[in-house]
């Protein structure tokens, strides 16, 4: 064979292994689904519902996903994941946590250009930016807190219907503490993002001061549970009268009480928050994983959160121009919640609130101030301005012995910046702080206990 001949025939055998590979390819050959983990706060009948939706979106389709497999875990082990290789997206939270995330690089920037021109017609509040002005992490719902009332918890026990989270300084609200029953069923704050949201929604409206007195009553009324839905479910049940929570699991409530229980947006206290949603840092589907992300900002995706969450749209929408009149209500009594001044102090103020009154031992012996005031109140040895200016006393930010330089300050909110500013840079350990307050807050219960011996 000559040489110009074997050339050829080299030359007709690669196109028509070329041909061969491309038919097959494209009648053959299937594309590789994917399966995206994704980290969330929903709880679990939430994400079965909004997996559900999702898979059966064209975008899932399109981009081959054929599973999700949401995982809830405390916000402390999501930095560590995003680094996993394990974890594709985080879903739903709070926006301090995302801003704390992305300074941290555990976010990868996204890039997919089709989500990138939906993210561009947003309100840039709803968008985090890193160092670099790259798009880090995507507000995808509006939601919002309030609380749920067990009306027929309200009924039973004699107690007034709350309007307003400073109503638990009225010592009826106490009555159920007779019969051996707390009113309130509260999350740990450091366990719930619905909890630090209500525990700095109070202190920002009613001063600091006077906040952690609201705080110290609701304490001494509070069965401390792990999670919002345990603190929903109490409520729903009838377990619990008063539960924080934000109205995706208000209407749960109200749906499973069969109108039992109540989702109140209260006046003035009602906290409308952004749910974001972001790419980590190590996903091995980082497509996809964006893919999930502009679903949520799709039309489908809008009206499926709308529908199940009672989230507000971040876009327009065809189908959600009318706000509900739930949605109007949340409007109308909104409290303009300052993130920023959140961010300065949130994590000295969980440590404070879960050592000084969430703490069983501290929080046992505050109850127990609480029960001797309510029946010296109960048998008019104590009025009832008498009754509030205990709780005040109870309540006061404690003075404590500073971590580091080992001096006496009072928790001010100036002091508490501090405070939040070392625990994030380490040099004071939440077991250092937890320790110094909760010594103090034990002290000042058992002191102020035995003043009311005085009374009789």
């Amino acid at each position: 064979m000559s040489r110009r001949a074997l050339v050829l025939a080299i030359a007709a055998v690669v196109v028509i292994a070329a041909i061969g590979a491309y038919i097959y390819l494209q009648y053959y050959a299937q594309p590789a689904t994917v399966k995206l983990v994704i980290v969330t706060r929903l709880s679990g009948e939430e994400a079965r519902a909004i997996r559900e939706a999702f898979l059966k979106s064209d975008i899932a389709k399109r981009f081959h996903i054929t599973d999700v497999e949401f995982k809830k875990v405390d916000f402390g082990v999501w930095k560590d994941l995003a680094f996993s290789g394990k974890i594709d997206a985080f879903y739903v939270g709070e926006p301090a946590i995302y801003d704390l995330l992305c300074s941290q690089g555990a976010f990868r920037p996204i890039d997919l250009a089709e989500l990138k021109s939906l993210v561009e017609g947003l309100s840039r509040e709803f968008v985090g930016f890193d160092g670099k002005g790259r798009i880090c992490w995507v507000g995808v719902g509006l939601g919002t807190y309030g609380y749920i009332v067990n009306r027929e918890f309200v009924k039973k026990y004699g107690i007034p219907e709350p309007r307003s989270w400073a109503d638990l300084l009225n010592p009826e609200l106490g009555k159920p503490l007779e019969l051996g029953v707390r009113p309130v069923s509260f999350p740990l704050p450091s366990k719930s993002g619905t909890a630090r949201v209500t525990v700095m929604m109070i202190l920002q409206k009613f001063g600091w001061d006077r906040g952690w007195v609201v705080l110290t009553a609701l304490g001494a009324l509070s069965n401390f549970v792990s999670s919002s839905e345990k603190a929903r479910d109490d409520a729903a049940m009838g377990v619990a009268g008063i539960a924080p929570a934000y109205i995706g699991y208000g209407l749960y409530a109200e749906e499973v009480s069969k109108g039992k229980a109540v989702f109140i947006m209260p006046r003035g206290e009602t906290v409308i928050y952004i749910s974001p949603a972001a790419v980590a840092r190590e996903t091995r589907h980082p497509r996809e994983a964006q893919a999930f992300i502009l679903w949520l900002l799709s039309d489908d995706g809008q009206k499926a959160m709308a529908k199940l969450f009672g989230y507000l749209p971040v876009r327009s929408v065809a189908g959600l121009e009318n706000l509900s009149a739930r949605l109007r209500e949340a409007l109308e009594n909104k409290f303009p919640y300052n993130v920023s001044a959140e961010k300065e102090v949130v994590a000295a103020v969980v440590t404070y609130f879960e050592a000084a009154i969430a703490d069983p031992e501290a929080q046992e012996l505050l109850t127990k101030v609480y029960r001797k005031a309510l029946k010296l109140y109960r048998s008019g040895k104590l009025s009832k301005d008498e009754f509030r200016h205990l709780l005040e006393k109870l309540g006061q930010p404690l003075t404590i012995r500073d971590p580091l330089s080992g001096m006496l300050k009072r928790f001010t909110y100036d002091y508490a910046r501090e405070l939040t500013a070392e625990l994030v840079k380490g040099k004071v350990s939440r077991e250092e702080l937890y320790s110094a307050v909760k010594k103090v807050a034990i002290e000042r219960y058992a002191s102020i206990y035995e003043s009311l011996g005085s009374h009789g």
